[in-house]
């Protein structure tokens, strides 16, 4: 099988860990024999890259032919929707149902627009895949298939804090309260976070830290949440955060916000609590899972969202695009 896969979302040189579930995901299909074409819009540097997506997609379906294209991203389907002789299937990824949030994670208007405009898409393509049952209510009355994002397990797994702190140069008398983010991303909701910490610093004692990584390759992760002592999630909203799952791959306490799958994703695990989304109700649930003094078991939650079972099932999406298609042409051929 031979897939072109579209997406403004992939790891390179200054941001080395932008879009790296996309790459993880290729990555998996091709050890299960998949051949992969590779287009990446580089919209970040300009929306002109969109346009120039369409003429590039034409060229490539015009000189090779592929069995399934595979959009991730809401921008990304609409370039793969302009053509017509390959099955389409589109991966939303949160941003592009949900919207871009402005300082008080209000949805942005001019964001909606592009929301609204996924959302017609939705209805044209082959399949849709979206991150969480919460992202599948926003397409109502269209077939969904959810499916997150898979977590490399060979990857993601717990290390022994020492050594960790010691190779980032960490102190080992501070807590680190993670936050893989860069602050700037208003979605995210940074200064609940920073709020929450001066709160806990300003009763005395054991000092609280928040430990704060953006651009750095996948690879690094492991390192960072082995070191720290609990994740933090305080965005105002969420398709499936990878790095909660990525979190319990560590067995890291998690202390998040209601938002896309956590829920779900946690379960029951002792050491990961939910959270409401105020600096208060932010730093009692810290300090609550810090007082445990160890990590969790939550690596034994998450088994089932291993990337080659993910894989399998995205697999299963693409051979019921190309049946369906198959199907389709049968019957038409038939009835002329």
């Amino acid at each position: 099988m031979r897939v072109l896969t579209i997406t403004n979302m992939y790891p390179r040189a200054g941001r080395e860990g932008w879009g790296s579930f996309v790459q993880s995901q290729v990555d998996s299909l091709t050890r299960k024999g998949v051949e992969h074409d590779l287009m990446v819009i580089d919209g970040y540097r300009s929306k002109l890259a969109y346009l120039l997506a369409f003429f590039r997609l034409w060229w490539r379906c015009a000189t090779r032919r592929y069995d399934v294209i595979h959009a991730h991203y809401g921008l990304c389907g609409l370039v793969a929707r302009a053509q017509i002789g390959t099955p389409v299937v589109v991966s939303f990824c949160g941003d592009d149902l949900y919207g871009h949030s402005d300082a008080a994670g209000r949805p942005t208007p001019t964001s909606l627009f592009w929301v609204r405009l996924h959302k017609i898409m939705a209805r044209t393509v082959d399949a849709v895949i979206v991150k969480s049952a919460a992202m599948g209510r926003l397409l109502p009355g269209i077939d969904v298939e959810v499916i997150p994002n898979g977590v490399d397990l060979d990857m993601f797994v717990p290390m022994p804090m020492a050594e960790c702190r010691r190779k980032l140069g960490l102190a080992d008398d501070r807590a680190y309260i993670l936050f893989p983010y860069a602050p700037d991303r208003v979605r995210k909701n940074f200064a609940a976070v920073e709020q929450a910490v001066a709160k806990l610093n300003a009763e005395g004692g054991r000092r609280h830290e928040i430990l704060l990584v953006s651009g750095r390759p996948n690879s690094d992760m492991p390192l960072f949440m082995s070191a720290a002592d609990v994740l933090v999630l305080a965005s105002y909203w969420e398709g499936s955060p990878n790095v909660v799952k990525e979190a319990m791959g560590c067995n890291l306490p998690i202390v998040s916000v209601d938002v896309g799958d956590v829920r779900e994703i946690m379960g029951a695990t002792d050491g990961c609590q939910i959270c409401e989304r105020t600096a208060e109700d932010i730093a009692n649930k810290i300090r609550s899972v810090l007082s445990r003094g160890r990590r969790t078991d939550g690596r034994r939650a998450i088994l089932h969202l291993g990337i080659e079972r993910v894989a399998d099932r995205v697999l299963a999406v693409y051979a019921g695009v190309r049946g369906r298609r198959r199907r389709r042409w049968i019957r038409s051929s038939a009835a002329s």
